[in-house]
């Protein structure tokens, strides 16, 4: 009785029978099937460091921030908070290149971030537990500074706009090591409705690498 080829259960891939010739063809038909299953999606798994916006496809990366440089739409909020630490993980699941969700975590904490990318356009991390469940925002500018006389030191205020914000959330400013050690800026902040109020002694554009907002 002549054998039967089976077909593999995830890309029904074909497995001649014992009792089979090679087929050149069934060869070839079964390596298109892994291919394409690759180039939409398939899970991978990467021990080599990546950056989280080459990390498309369906699946859990390593990312390191000594080797991956991240910056802007990529500037893991790890790397704001938890400078000790500098391996994280990111598991991808995607429906194509420019819709897809991130969650990120590192391997010495419970800090879990998760943001998505809409139609090609990467949204801001917001952290999910170990850190209040806080929404971040990177490379904010800081431009348009107002005589003001709230705080004696600090004669000027900035508005930065960030939708949603109330004055009844919580916000963290974290400047650049060279403003925050300049002595220019003050050390508290205020959120209004649409954004958060901050102060300085010096009228001077500046980019803000992160900004924490806690609901109120």
């Amino acid at each position: 009785m002549h054998e039967m080829a089976t077909y593999t259960t995830n890309l029904n891939l074909k497995k001649p029978a014992t009792t089979d010739l090679v087929s050149i063809a069934d060869i070839n038909g079964n390596m298109d099937a892994i291919d394409t299953a690759i180039a939409n999606g398939a899970v991978v798994k990467t021990t080599s460091s990546v950056a989280p916006s080459a990390a498309l496809k369906n699946g859990f990366y390593y990312v390191s921030s000594s080797t991956s440089g991240l910056s802007g739409a990529d500037a893991n909020p790890f790397l704001q908070f938890h400078s000790g630490n500098n391996d994280f993980r990111i598991l991808t699941t995607a429906y194509s290149d420019v819709w897809l969700q991130q969650i990120a975590t590192d391997f010495r904490s419970e800090h879990v971030y998760i943001r998505r990318r809409e139609n090609g356009t990467w949204k801001d991390w917001t952290e999910l537990g170990g850190g209040g469940g806080a929404e971040i925002y990177t490379s904010i500018a800081a431009s348009s500074w107002t005589a003001d006389s709230t705080y004696a030191d600090f004669g000027y205020r900035c508005a930065i706009a960030i939708t949603g914000v109330t004055a009844n959330d919580v916000a963290e400013v974290v400047f650049a090591q060279s403003e925050a050690s300049s002595g220019n800026y003050a050390s508290v902040c205020e959120t209004y409705a649409g954004g958060v109020y901050i102060y300085s002694s010096v009228n001077t554009s500046i980019t803000i690498p992160t900004i924490l907002i806690h609901k109120g």
